[in-house]
């Protein structure tokens, strides 16, 4: 389930027409996507301790799954007052009338659009200065600015492709450990043989 999630993710930043509005609303669930892919692998810790590529391939996108963990935090669900006020601070214009010519529903969507990208920003901006020696991101990001757009979304696709490849060999390592029953009556008789 979680690998058909990321999938679907690989489709949707592959697509050009992409807009940010567009971008946002995939983000969000495609973080909390990778967040839940991150405490999978967490929870099958132990049935795969003694497989050495699967380890070596976690411990390769350990940091890079807490990177998004923090990022999910901050802006799909941990909105604080300082956060929000670091989010006005990054991105001011979210804040004024933008011309008297706008009419109101566009400048509301404009307004939350800028909001958005500043949350986005806020974010990935807080996490290098929390985390100063990580070397996901070489400068503060602006999420419209085309080089650092880049550079985030092949952070996210290589953590994307990277939690595909290890939710892979972690299917192909349980598969054969996993024992299915015949129908309800197989699976009362395993309990009752384990019990």
């Amino acid at each position: 389930y979680f690998r058909q999630e990321l999938l679907f993710f690989r489709g949707v930043y592959q697509s050009k027409s992409i807009g940010f509005f567009d971008f946002f609303m995939k983000l969000k669930p495609h973080l909390i996507a990778l967040n839940n892919s991150k405490d999978f692998i967490d929870g099958v810790s132990f049935y795969i301790k003694d497989n050495e590529t699967i380890l070596k391939n976690r411990k390769q996108i350990t940091l890079h799954l807490e990177c998004c963990k923090y990022l999910r935090n901050k802006i799909c669900g941990h909105l604080d007052d300082t956060f929000c006020e670091m989010a006005k601070k990054w991105e001011p214009t979210s804040l004024y009338k933008l011309s008297l010519e706008t009419p109101r529903e566009d400048e509301n969507k404009l307004r939350v659009d800028f909001f958005i990208k500043a949350l986005i920003e806020s974010a990935i901006n807080s996490y290098r200065i929390d985390n100063p020696t990580q070397s996901f991101f070489c400068s503060e990001i602006d999420i419209l600015y085309p080089p650092n757009h880049k550079e985030f979304m092949d952070f996210i696709g290589y953590v994307n492709e990277k939690n595909i490849q290890l939710l892979s060999n972690i299917a192909d390592h349980l598969r054969p450990q996993i024992k299915f029953h015949d129908g309800l009556k197989g699976a009362f008789d395993a309990i009752k043989e384990a019990a």
